[in-house]
């Protein structure tokens, strides 16, 4: 099936499966403040997702903020940001997702869609029982692994629905393609879920160059992304000296410079390294996710806990433009 179908598909699908769950008024929580591109596509493409069914969004709030949970409209649907961090392996994460959980436990709550490991059978049953007490809590799982585990282990709705990035509107993305080179790029994720595994050096029989990288914001070192870090810890400073006024002030601003200077340039980035190769061989599935986005072939390869491969086998073993490869196996 050609990539233009596919996407129009998963649209088509995220919007017939969450926009019933979703109110006039909502809350999203989780959003990234980071280097890591692919966060910030998922962000943006909800969104963009937000916008087109007409939800009013009354509260937003980073990942990185510290500042208080607020009383919330008891009609406001409380929203979760989307990726592959409920479970364990990202546990800071998902503790912090427990807190507003359990905040917001009488409101209706969406997750959006998941990838789920846990290496914890505790931590498993901890979780559970947490979330069943949100009586009206839906959880979108992102790949059929994560949905059949959430159905098995927790009591909550559970949707299967592909990754919220595929409702960036792909005009925003294609107009920062460059000219690619010919270079192949082999994307290594450098984080706990690299693939100790892989042999990069296996990977291509071709004699164009390869160049091994992460995505170039990972470091957090572009302007804006230290930008938004030093305005958040100036709003903790706010707090600290208790000018709450101040501090919220602060907060939303940050939050605006997120959303409308960071995620625009932190995305045009990712368009522009991804589309200046020839060929991709990618660990990161976002990288795989805005490569079919912008029309350019690319190979897979698995992270640590399969969840690339659990994605590839759920929605994307019959796109034209992907391919899925094991570890260790040569081009």
């Amino acid at each position: 099936m050609n990539s233009k179908t596919k996407i129009d598909i998963f649209r088509q699908l995220i919007f017939h499966r969450i926009s019933p769950l979703i109110g006039g008024r909502v809350a999203l929580f989780g959003l990234p403040c980071h280097g890591n591109i692919g966060d910030t596509y998922i962000a943006t493409g909800e969104l963009s997702f937000l916008k087109q069914v007409g939800a009013k969004i009354i509260y937003k709030k980073m990942l990185i903020d510290s500042t208080p949970l607020p009383n919330l409209p008891s009609d406001c649907t409380i929203l979760l940001q989307g990726g592959g961090d409920f479970g364990d392996v990202w546990r800071g994460i998902q503790e912090c997702r427990l807190k507003v959980l359990d905040k917001y436990k009488d409101h209706k709550i969406v997750i959006f869609p998941q990838s789920v490991f846990y290496n914890e059978t505790s931590l498993v049953r901890k979780d559970s029982a947490l979330l069943a007490k949100c009586t009206n809590l839906t959880i979108c799982a992102r790949d059929n692994y994560s949905f059949e585990f959430l159905k098995n282990n927790f009591k909550n709705e559970i949707l299967l629905v592909p990754d919220m990035a595929f409702f960036i509107p792909v005009c925003s993305l294609k107009k920062h393609c460059v000219r690619s080179a010919d270079q192949a790029l082999y994307l290594k994720r450098i984080d706990k879920e690299q693939n100790m595994a892989e042999q990069c050096e296996l990977l291509v029989e071709s004699n164009i160059p390869l160049i091994i990288s992460d995505w170039p914001t990972v470091k957090n070192d572009l302007w804006c992304l230290r930008l938004n870090l030093y305005m958040v810890g100036f709003t903790d400073a706010l707090l600290l000296r208790k000018m709450f006024m101040m501090a919220s002030l602060m907060r939303k601003l940050t939050v605006w410079q997120m959303i409308h200077v960071a995620y625009p340039i932190v995305s045009k980035q990712g368009v522009a390294f991804l589309s200046s190769f020839k060929t991709l061989y990618l660990t990161r599935l976002h990288s795989a996710i805005l490569s079919l986005l912008i029309g350019k072939e690319f190979v897979l390869l698995d992270n640590s806990y399969h969840k690339n491969q659990n994605f590839y086998e759920t929605w994307l073993k019959d796109c034209d433009l992907a391919e899925f490869r094991e570890g260790n196996k040569k081009a």
